[in-house]
């Protein structure tokens, strides 16, 4: 009975490989953000809406490779990535990587159906949405813990 673990496994020099809980970003952004530091890093979005709700209606910007959502207080609630062309900042993980890569970037889910793994966070929530089918990710959300 081992463990298959031979002691070879530094963690001085073996790099992070975890989803890290208390620091929950997507493409360098975090939940609260204000819209005015995202289009300083990201210019003018192509197209913006409201997504109209009762409590807090949300400001979506939409860019070409993700779209961003804000509070009525322009905080930053959620980021969608909808492209495999952009680096989400993931350990190296984009739309169309299979399940298992998901897992060796960020580790374990914390909950997992066959068409979404949820990884929960001090603050924000990370949801990728599987294609059960083909087992890709199809896309990657953060948003505000309820």
């Amino acid at each position: 009975g081992t463990s298959g673990d031979n002691g070879n496994k530094n963690p001085e020099t073996s790099p992070k490989k975890t989803f890290d809980k208390s620091d929950v970003s997507l493409l360098g952004l975090k939940v609260g953000d204000s819209a005015k530091s995202v289009e300083e890093r990201f210019g003018a979005p192509n197209k913006q809406f409201v997504m109209d709700d009762e409590n807090d209606p949300i400001t979506v910007y939409d860019y070409d490779h993700f779209s961003v959502g804000f509070t009525a207080a322009l905080k930053l609630a959620f980021v969608e990535i909808i492209s495999a062309d952009i680096d989400p900042g993931l350990n190296g993980l984009r739309l169309g990587h299979s399940t298992a890569d998901a897992v060796d970037a960020l580790g374990e889910s914390d909950s997992d159906t066959s068409y979404v793994m949820t990884y929960i966070g001090k603050g924000a929530i990370l949801k990728l949405d599987i294609d059960p089918i083909e087992n890709k990710i199809q896309s990657i959300k953060m948003f505000a813990t309820p």
